[in-house]
C-alpha cells in the first residue's frame, strides 16, 4: 500500500473513531511519520480530490462524506455521530473506503 493511501485510511479511521478531523500531528503520530511527510500527503490527496483542505493547506475541511465544518447533516459510524457534508449512508461508504 502506498503512503498516501495509508494517510487516507488513517484520516478516515480517526474520523470514525473520534468524530472529528485529525490534525497533521495526529496522523504523523499514528503513522510514525514526520509532519512534512503527512502535509505532503494531504496536498497530494487534495490534488487528487480525495480531501478538501482549508486555505492553510493543513486543516481538513472535508473528507467526503465527512465535514470539518458545521452542517445540518449527521451520520453515524458505529457509536460516533459525525458531521456530514451531505446526507449519505456513511456506514456503506466507510466499507467502500476500507476495502478499496
Amino acid at each position: 500500500m502506498d503512503f498516501d493511501t495509508e494517510v487516507k485510511l488513517a484520516i478516515y479511521r480517526h474520523i470514525a473513531e473520534n468524530a472529528d478531523m485529525p490534525t497533521i500531528d495526529i496522523i504523523a503520530h499514528t503513522l510514525t511519520a514526520c509532519g512534512s511527510e503527512i502535509q505532503g500527503a494531504y496536498l497530494r490527496l487534495f490534488e487528487n480530490r480525495v480531501l478538501v483542505l482549508d486555505p492553510d493547506g493543513e486543516s481538513i475541511r472535508m473528507a467526503p462524506p465527512f465535514s470539518g465544518i458545521e452542517t445540518q447533516h449527521r451520520v453515524r459510524v458505529g457509536e460516533e455521530e459525525c458531521i456530514a457534508h451531505f446526507a449519505v449512508p456513511a456506514a456503506r461508504w466507510w466499507e467502500d473506503i476500507v476495502y478499496t
